[in-house]
């Protein structure tokens, strides 16, 4: 009787701490069972990605590489779950949320680098891949319940995360890095509150963004300080409200200014 659910729960990989020991993993999600016995704090199934340098699929960024580093350094030890979704965002949502999909996955090699330094990024890129990980279990498992209730709690500590970062741009001025945190905050939220199609929140959080690529443009363009991480999620913006302005009734043209 248990075998066929762990099955369908497991992980399709060993765990890096039992091939580091050289023994069976049992691959239970999210923290494998040798590892939990013996006292090892199980690094998950995930965050062991080759990290290459991010390359642009449109615009004028097409076919040039990102400056990324090699390997994201997590500002904090991610537990098991957190390495989990981190891998499905990687795997699977940076897809999705690509206007064209590629091999190279420009949004995870864009975002896992800046949720490696901020939490702000880390909390939004984490909301959509509980979510998009809770849709694969039926709806009365505990599991999908669980990923859901992770979801709303990201949700909203990128949001509060978000406010306090927009709020001391209002008032104290930014750097480049927390710019570019904000507005793929921002841009990522848009894509959790259309994953509800009966929200319109998505358009909360696209003005934002709108106001942060416009202080983008108009300050750090000035003073030569932009690098293609901005401009590949200035134009990840922009191609969202073109797509959002196409439902729009006549004369809604906000977005775009």
């Amino acid at each position: 009787m248990s075998t066929p659910r762990r099955a369908s729960i497991s992980a399709d990989k060993d765990c890096p701490k039992c091939r580091t020991r050289r023994i069976k993993c049992d691959r239970s999600v999210p923290a494998c069972r040798n590892c939990t016995t013996r006292g090892f704090p199980c690094p998950g199934y995930g965050l062991i990605l080759p990290w290459g340098q991010g390359v642009a699929s449109r615009g004028r960024l097409a076919g040039r590489q990102l400056p990324l580093p090699c390997s994201p350094t997590i500002a904090h030890c991610p537990d098991a779950v957190t390495s989990e979704l981190m891998y499905h965002y990687h795997q699977i949502v940076s897809a999705k949320v690509a206007w064209v999909d590629g091999p190279t996955k420009p949004w995870g090699q864009v975002i896992i680098p800046l949720a490696g330094a901020s939490s702000t990024v880390l909390h939004a890129m984490l909301a959509p891949s509980s979510e998009d990980l809770a849709a694969r279990y039926p709806n009365d498992h505990p599991r999908r319940q669980q990923l859901q209730v992770v979801s709303v709690c990201r949700r909203d500590q990128a949001l509060a995360s978000v406010a306090q970062l927009l709020r001391h741009m209002r008032q104290e001025g930014s750097s480049s890095k927390q710019a570019q945190c904000a507005l793929a905050a921002t841009r990522i939220l848009y894509n959790v509150e259309l994953l509800g199609a009966a929200s319109a929140k998505w358009r909360v959080h696209l003005e934002a963004a709108r106001v942060i690529r416009r202080w983008t443009e108009h300050t750090l363009m000035d003073a030569g300080g932009t690098d293609e991480i901005d401009a590949f999620l200035v134009y990840e913006q922009y191609y969202a409200s073109v797509f959002a302005s196409l439902s729009m009734p006549l004369g809604s043209t906000r977005l775009f200014r």
